[in-house]
């Protein structure tokens, strides 16, 4: 077996099994379905399963690689898929000798058959040649296949408001700390700060990738600390929060003057209602659910849901 650690946790990939704790990927050869009880009967290609950590897959295994695919290509003799593998999640694929398939940012290559196991390659995604490939993927980004937010992301990437990873990868999943919150708005503001010699945060280091944006904002009041002097550049950007940052960004908005409560969630009387609903009333954001209408305040805002929210500020998509 041929046993991967996961890179990340799940929530921030779109390919992977629905397990709710850090996993494993096991690539094995499994026995044949119509092997009955001769396990000498390999099947006829690579099978990848997932395993929870605290699982041990390797426990118990004669031939078992472990590899970490983050610093350098891996050459790996795959054979039988051991039996002692539990609480596994098959994926239902299996890949013969010239085929290729995706370990997160990882591509594996099944090379050859040598006896009843499989020689692969696995070569991480730094020392993948991208632009040599023939994507299979339409647009940008290559985990937002048919996502509502596909346009918007697209559309900010273009303008070099939104960057993706080396992996032709967003994360679309993923929340946004105010960090990132920062630089992205700043992007769009079509602002170029550069470092300066202090910092008015203490938490911000001036020549850090993100203290420019950050002094920046501040220095026009879209953005404010916190009475220690700090600004807590990794801490999640809810909802109501980046409406309120959308608001005092762009000079199109003002805060409603009165708020009347037009989501069930967010109360006239409440913080961040006057900015939520200005964005309403431009037609920015629908909300989160309807019947009753909801905002959603208190979730973390996600990357994709940010690009559509400026997206539809820049007047880039309906």
């Amino acid at each position: 077996m041929l046993v991967i650690p996961s890179a990340t946790q799940l929530e921030d990939y779109v390919y992977g099994p629905q397990l709710d704790e850090p996993y494993m990927y096991v690539l094995g050869v499994p026995v044949r379905s119509d092997a009955g009880n001769d396990k000498a009967l390999r099947g006829e290609g690579v099978e990848v399963d997932f395993v929870s950590f605290s699982d041990n897959p390797c426990r118990g295994a004669d031939n078992c690689w472990q590899a970490s695919l983050f610093d350098q290509e891996v050459y790996a003799s795959v054979d039988i898929l051991t039996e002692t593998v539990s609480g596994a999640t098959n994926s239902a694929n299996l890949y013969g000798v010239g085929d290729s398939f995706w370990i997160e940012s990882n591509l594996v290559s099944v090379n050859e058959r040598v006896d009843d196991a499989f020689e692969v390659t696995v070569t991480p995604y730094n020392e993948i040649d991208w632009d040599s490939l023939d994507p299979w993927w339409e647009g940008r980004f290559r985990d937002d296949e048919g996502s509502v937010h596909e346009g918007a992301m697209d559309a900010l990437a273009e303008r070099g408001i939104l960057i993706g990873r080396s992996d032709r990868t967003i994360r679309p999943g993923a929340t946004v700390t105010r960090a990132e919150m920062s630089v992205t708005l700043t992007r769009a503001l079509g602002a170029a700060p550069t470092p300066g010699e202090n910092s008015r945060f203490s938490d911000v280091p001036p020549d850090s990738w993100f203290g420019p944006a950050i002094n920046h904002l501040a220095s026009i009041n879209v953005v404010n600390g916190y009475p220690d002097g700090t600004f807590k550049p990794y801490a999640p950007v809810t909802r109501a929060q980046f409406a309120s940052f959308i608001v005092r960004a762009f000079s199109q908005f003002s805060p409603v003057e009165e708020p009347a409560g037009v989501f069930a969630d967010v109360a006239a009387s409440s913080t961040h209602a006057a900015t939520v609903e200005a964005l309403y009333e431009a037609g920015v954001t629908r909300g989160c659910r309807a019947e009753p209408l909801r905002y959603c305040p208190s979730k973390l805002v996600k990357r994709d849901q940010t690009a559509s929210f400026l997206a539809r500020v820049l007047g880039l998509v309906s």
